[in-house]
This record gives C-alpha cells, sequence and structure tokens, in this order.
C-alpha cells in the first residue's frame, strides 16, 4: 500500500502560523460547503487572466489565448450574490477589457523580456512542479508549486515572472510585498534543484547564475484595469541558505503535526492571527467550541473535506 503524500506549497507554508490552521487545511483539506459549492469570484477573475497569458505567450495567437481563456471563465460557478463593489467581477466585458490590456502589455514586453523554451520547444508557462522533498515511514513529502512563466531579460539575467490580479491602490507597496516573500524563494529553490537534479540542461542554465523574480500586477477597479511590471528582485546567497534551512524546519514541523490523532492547539491565538484582512479565520466557528465534541460535530456539519492538492485547483 502506498504511503500518502502531503503536498505543500508557497501558500500552505503560510497557514503554519497556527498549528491548528495548517492542520485543518492543508493535512486534512476541510474547506466550508461554500468553497466547495462556489468558486471565489476574485480567484475566479485571475485564474481567467492566468489563462489567457499562459495561452497567449506560447506563439500569441489572440484568438487561442481568448478562447481559452472563455471555456475557463464558463466552466465557473459562481455565487448569485455578490457585495456591490465587487460586481465587475461577473462582468464578461470587465475580463475582456481586462485580457486585452494585458495582451498589449505582453506584445510590448517581447522586445525586452522573451518566456524560455526547453531545447524541445517547450514555453516555460504554467511550469509545474512536484520535487519529492523527502520520504518518513508514515508519508511522503513533495514540494509543489506552479511558475508563471521562466523569462530571460535582454542583456540580462533569467528571472521568473507570476501574474497577480488585485484591487490594491498603492502599487509600490502591493510590489514591496514580495521583496522577501516565501514565493520567490521557493521558486528559486525549486528552479536550482531542477539545475541540480539535470546538468547541462536549460535548467542549469536558467539557475546557473543571478536569477530575478518579478511580478506582472493587473490592478482592478470597476472603471479602469492597468498592467505594471515590478522591479526585479534578486537573491542573495544568504537568502537561499536561509531558505533551504527554513524548508528543511517547517517540514520536520509538518510531519510532526501529521502525527496527531486529535486538533493540534490553536496557536493563532498566540500569534493574534485568528482575524485575517476580511475578516476571522474560516475555522474561528471551530476554535470557539468549547469542547473537543463540539469541534467535532461542527467539523462535521459545516466542513467536507477535499484532498489539498495546489497542482489542482
Amino acid at each position: 500500500m502506498s504511503k500518502p503524500q502531503i503536498r505543500i506549497s508557497s501558500s500552505a507554508l503560510k497557514n503554519l502560523h497556527c498549528d491548528r490552521k495548517f492542520y485543518l487545511e492543508v493535512l486534512k483539506g476541510y474547506k466550508t460547503k461554500n468553497e466547495l459549492k462556489f468558486d471565489n469570484p476574485a480567484m475566479q477573475y485571475g485564474t481567467c487572466l492566468h489563462r489567457f497569458a499562459e495561452v497567449y505567450v506560447q506563439d500569441y495567437n489572440e484568438r487561442e489565448a481568448l478562447m481559452a481563456m472563455i471555456k475557463k471563465r464558463k466552466s465557473a460557478t459562481l455565487p448569485t450574490r455578490i457585495p456591490k463593489r465587487n460586481a465587475y467581477l461577473f462582468d464578461d466585458g470587465h475580463l475582456m477589457g481586462a485580457a486585452l490590456k494585458l495582451q498589449k502589455f505582453l506584445d510590448e514586453d517581447r522586445a525586452n523580456c522573451e518566456v524560455v523554451k526547453t531545447p524541445n520547444g517547450t514555453t516555460l508557462s504554467e511550469f509545474q512542479f512536484g520535487i519529492p522533498y523527502a520520504s518518513y515511514p508514515e508519508c511522503d513529502i513533495l514540494i509543489c508549486g506552479t511558475i508563471d512563466k521562466v523569462t530571460k531579460i535582454r542583456g540580462g539575467c533569467y528571472a521568473l515572472g507570476d501574474y497577480k490580479s488585485t484591487t490594491a491602490w498603492d502599487q509600490t507597496s502591493f510590489f514591496n510585498g514580495y521583496l522577501i516573500d516565501v514565493q520567490p524563494r521557493m521558486y528559486r529553490w525549486a528552479m536550482r534543484w531542477f539545475a541540480k537534479e539535470y546538468p547541462d540542461s536549460i535548467y542549469e542554465e536558467i539557475a546557473g547564475g543571478p536569477l530575478g523574480f518579478y511580478i506582472d500586477g493587473i490592478f482592478l477597479t470597476k472603471d479602469e484595469v492597468t498592467v505594471k511590471r515590478s522591479p526585479v528582485f534578486h537573491d542573495y546567497e544568504r537568502d537561499n541558505q536561509e531558505f533551504s534551512a527554513l524548508l528543511a524546519s517547517a517540514v520536520a514541523r509538518i510531519v510532526w503535526l501529521n502525527s496527531h490523532d486529535r486538533l493540534p492547539l490553536r496557536t493563532g491565538t498566540l500569534t493574534n492571527t485568528c482575524r485575517e484582512p476580511y475578516g476571522l479565520c474560516k475555522y474561528a466557528g471551530v476554535c470557539s467550541m468549547p469542547d473537543a465534541r463540539g469541534e467535532e460535530t461542527l467539523l462535521a456539519a459545516q466542513y467536507k473535506q477535499k484532498m489539498y492538492d495546489p497542482l489542482n485547483y
């Protein structure tokens, strides 16, 4: 009988601020019924734009990219009610306008930043990885993610690009948030793993020297869409060594949490992370129960389990 796999992404690691949230969301896959029934409108909007860009940079065929985006849009199950301020997320015309703005940006960018192709002609766009990190008697750990694009800056270094759609109004603050974020660190670590695993390959060429990271920000309002690139963030050897050490420590903690047969402590109450940017953590009701029996009852009544898989969402 094969051992279970625990798939860890950069988003999953951000939940380690609370042992219980990580346990419920990543290790046990508990989701609210609404999460399973409906797509998040903002995330689905961004996913459609990701799909457009992924197909477009293959050979810059507008029709194919738009058709792929429309197909993605039609596959969504959106809630029937949404706050008025976000109503434009339902508007197919707004989405189409955003895609055309993104297309213009990508067209203008071709002269300065080329999406890398492997020797067999595969474009390194939406590059998924699931790297076997460690094997334990009870489970295997995979480090997973999707790199939106691997690019070569003309006259400069290779760089990993990531699309982010956002309603943030302060572009500089939004970009600066990724300067020491876990996502670019994990993606660089992954590319260097491929370089070591496959010497004399395109991956060694990409990760053998300085490896940048940037955000292509898609800034949304109901009246306007702006596409802008962040500065290229560079890493240093200290960053690489530190991330490797922190990842090893995080994996050890994850394996320890996975050994629990009961809910772990509510460490979010100590780190004060139960209150999130848009309200309470989705497990706040469970954590508010007076005893274990109440927690189990609420989990069974209001949540369903679906395996956490960052490569299929």
